[in-house]
């Protein structure tokens, strides 16, 4: 099944395809239903205290003995970060995902995981993070769904200068929901995917079925940005996004309501993350099967 992946012997998975974090829906379930299948679940902290956090790894830890990972946001948890991070440490976590944030002011808790990777929004900090002992860059296109930097540049000329510029594995994230749309990303240099948006239409997501319904309707022209300062929250376009494009309030709303949920009674108002990979999203699968028909498409590609 194709040439050797690096990025498989790191991480100890079957199939180089990572779920990546999503905010209060990147639950045990989901995260174990991944690593389960041969991916590389991962745990969100963006709405955790360090209690949740324990209690999540121990949920994950009943439903599988594979590996996974937690992602921690440093721009979004502040000064938190660090103890979620010794709290993830004290529970023997070895693949961590650092995001949102220069990782430099923690590299000395970080020497104490396994394995650590980073996300970058521009290949100019692929050299900086391989230099800093970071072992594999997860380059994300400003595609994705959800918190990604407002001026960064899109999956594919992102993914193929990070090549050029590291001799770690590069993991390729935004837009990728398919094997087409995967497989491109390989014949760039990827050594695997990150997916945030499909995993939100399976079935093991606890996104209720009217949410992911909403979503399989939905098109790349419906993801819009709300921006506030250096990021921007990629959603899908509904009475309430509209009305705040209208108002020109979108700032304000990011900074207050990010985590405002569209609810499943009416998905008109509230904000519903995603990104342009729901392009490519026609129907809900399990998560084996999302994971598998990608795996083994990018492996042979």
């Amino acid at each position: 099944m194709g040439l050797e992946n690096r990025l498989l012997e790191l991480l100890n998975i079957e199939y180089p395809v990572i779920q990546g974090a999503l905010d209060a829906v990147s639950t045990a379930e989901l995260v174990a239903a991944v690593s389960e299948a041969g991916g590389l679940g991962t745990l969100q902290t963006g709405t955790l205290d360090e209690k949740e956090l324990e209690e999540e790894i121990e949920k994950t830890r009943e439903l599988t003995s594979k590996p996974f990972a937690i992602n921690f946001p440093i721009a979004r948890k502040g000064g938190r970060v660090e103890s979620l991070i010794e709290t993830a440490i004290d529970k023997d976590i070895d693949i961590f995902t650092i995001s949102a944030g220069n990782p430099k002011p923690l590299l000395d808790k970080l020497e104490n995981v396994e394995i650590v990777m980073q996300v970058i929004p521009f290949s100019r900090l692929a050299s900086r993070m391989e230099d800093w002992g970071i072992n594999a860059i997860i380059a994300e296109g400003r595609e994705a769904g959800g918190a990604v930097s407002a001026t960064g540049v899109s999956t594919l000329p992102l993914v193929t200068r990070t090549v050029e510029k590291v001799d770690i594995p590069v993991v390729a994230a935004g837009g990728i929901a398919d094997k087409k749309t995967a497989t491109a990303t390989k014949a760039l240099g990827a050594e695997g995917v990150q997916m945030g948006t499909r995993f939100l239409t399976s079935r093991e997501c606890q996104l209720g079925d009217k949410a992911k319904n909403f979503l399989l309707e939905s098109t790349g022209d419906d993801v819009v940005g709300i921006r506030s300062g250096r990021t921007k929250m990629n959603v899908i376009r509904n009475e309430y996004v509209d009305e705040l494009l209208e108002r020109g309030e979108t700032d304000t709303i990011y900074m207050e309501d990010r985590f405002r949920m569209a609810d499943e009674d009416n998905l008109e108002q509230g904000v519903l993350r995603a990104g342009e990979s729901v392009n490519s999203i026609t129907e809900i699968k399990s998560v084996e099967e999302i994971v598998r028909e990608i795996g083994k498409a990018f492996l042979s590609a």
